[in-house]
């Protein structure tokens, strides 16, 4: 599930361009769609299944015509740092919260105060469908748009992806969750560059789900 293909001109290669604009336009649609048409209780997983059906679809269509696509690979000494980065970033947050009262995010604890079968299918978007899906378009498809033989134009495209990854995010309503947002974004990014692949950006993306929502409860 990931692109490793190296490029030597973006502007060349304009299959790929195409591609991820039009792939990105009909995945926002699709979701949008099942979202106007997805009961209340099970808007998320209806959402984000859908999501990732289409670019399940679409990575293997994309894999045949546009660019090979593989899982990469996982280095101990990366995916303990970037997991450790990931937890701080969550330490800082819970003390900073304490510190000044904030309160929680409404959107959180409309999605985690339900019925237990809505609750479970809640978890299991964040856990599995939600990581593979923003994954699979933020850090694969779209990112691959930047990845050169030119160190600088990477960059670009994670500053880019992850501000875009950020702006999609408009359910939360606190300030610092934006910025934490757009810091793990850079850290999948990182991920996905070290690793040549998108299994590790995965694995962060869930477990950072996962310390979001434990972090939650001991508030």
């Amino acid at each position: 599930m990931i692109i490793s293909r190296q490029k030597n001109s973006i502007i060349g290669n304009i299959s790929v361009i195409i591609a991820a604009i039009v792939i990105f336009l009909v995945w926002y649609k699709v979701i949008e769609y099942v979202g106007i048409k997805a009961s209340l209780e099970y808007h998320l997983i209806l959402t984000h299944l859908a999501g990732v059906i289409f670019l399940m679809v679409t990575v293997f269509q994309y894999h045949k015509w546009i660019a090979p696509i593989g899982i990469g690979h996982i280095r101990q000494p990366l995916s303990v740092l970037l997991a450790t980065a990931v937890t701080a970033i969550y330490i800082i947050e819970f003390i900073y919260n304490k510190f000044t009262h904030q309160p929680p995010e409404t959107w959180f604890f409309d999605v985690l105060n339900i019925p237990k079968w809505p609750l479970i299918c809640n978890l299991f978007t964040f856990f599995i469908l939600v990581p593979v899906g923003e994954e699979i378009l933020f850090r694969g498809i779209l990112l691959n748009l930047f990845i050169t033989n030119k160190t600088w134009t990477t960059w670009v495209g994670v500053v880019l992806t992850s501000l875009l990854f950020t702006a999609i995010h408009q359910q939360y309503h606190n300030t610092i969750a934006f910025f934490e947002i757009m810091v793990f974004a850079v850290i999948y990014a990182i991920a996905r560059i070290r690793s040549k692949g998108l299994l590790l950006p995965i694995l962060l993306h869930s477990f950072t789900c996962v310390l979001g929502i434990l972090f939650y409860y001991m508030r």
